[in-house]
């Protein structure tokens, strides 16, 4: 999962749609990326929330995972949390790292 730094904000890359920023005070700001008006992708990353705790924040990150999907059975819904837990998981050993 890439990572960086901005002034005082550390960023995770979750995938090629959503990044976690981190300010000063260890909030955690998750980011979608943007589309134009032609609806091509877009480099700015625009704001979705603010969470104070990783387990909010991940959480957040799984319900916007599976609306997102047009899953169409459990087997698929099944496969996609698991894929999302696993992006989480990842994310967590990084995040806990370097915010630990």
């Amino acid at each position: 999962m890439p990572k960086g730094k901005t002034g005082d904000t550390e960023f995770y890359i979750i995938n090629k749609t959503y990044k976690i920023d981190t300010d000063k005070t260890h909030n955690f700001i998750l980011k979608r990326k943007g589309a134009n008006e032609e609806g091509e992708e877009d480099k700015t990353w625009k704001m979705i929330g603010y969470f104070p705790t990783v387990k909010q924040l991940f959480h957040a990150v799984v319900e916007l995972g599976i609306k997102e999907s047009s899953l169409i059975n459990l087997k698929a819904l099944n496969e996609k949390v698991d894929e999302l837990h696993g992006l989480i998981e990842n994310a967590h050993s990084i995040m806990g790292k370097s915010l630990g």
